[in-house]
């Protein structure tokens, strides 16, 4: 089976699989509940990765986890407080924006106890949304107060997790 990370960069990604249920490049809070979990940069590539767990989202039957690329990066800002420990980062609002030239897009994101203002905004060119299931994933997800390091990192979705396709759209 495919990961992600050789999914995203692989020719078939672009395949059309009809677009999600909802989708963030083009509704807004599409990606309300959904949970960061990684973002990676290629400067070379000028391209963002961007992770999230789908299993708390309301507007997603389908999938448990869901990424956004973003091509030719013109900027990128990632906003948040210092933290001792891994905190779950559920998605508070996100607001996708089309222009002429270029894509935006920021996610704000709150903690479980309060809303610090938490943000990651980026513009690009073009822009894709995956959506798919790794297994396991709709499991209930690891509790960040109790479980080991260890535990929560296997509980969760990475880069090199079997994925397999089920949504996408471009902009």
């Amino acid at each position: 089976m495919t990961t992600i990370a050789e999914y995203l960069f692989s020719d078939h990604r672009l395949a059309k699989l009809g677009r999600p249920e909802a989708d963030a490049l083009r509704e807004r809070d599409a990606l309300s509940d959904a949970a960061i979990l990684d973002f990676k940069y290629d400067a070379t590539l000028l391209t963002l990765w961007v992770l999230f767990d789908c299993r708390g989202t309301l507007n997603m039957r389908d999938g448990n986890v869901a990424i956004i690329v973003a091509n030719n990066v013109t900027s990128l800002q990632w906003s948040a407080p210092p933290v001792k420990r891994r905190i779950w980062r559920s998605v508070s609002r996100s607001n996708p924006e089309l222009t002429s030239q270029h894509f935006n897009m920021t996610i704000n994101f709150e903690l479980s106890v309060a809303d610090n203002g938490e943000s990651l905004s980026f513009s690009c060119t073009t822009a894709e949304f995956h959506v798919g299931d790794i297994p396991g994933g709709d499991e209930a997800p690891p509790d960040f107060s109790d479980d080991s390091d260890e535990e929560i990192r296997a509980g969760l979705a990475s880069w090199d997790s079997p994925f397999t396709p089920i949504h996408s759209s471009t902009i």
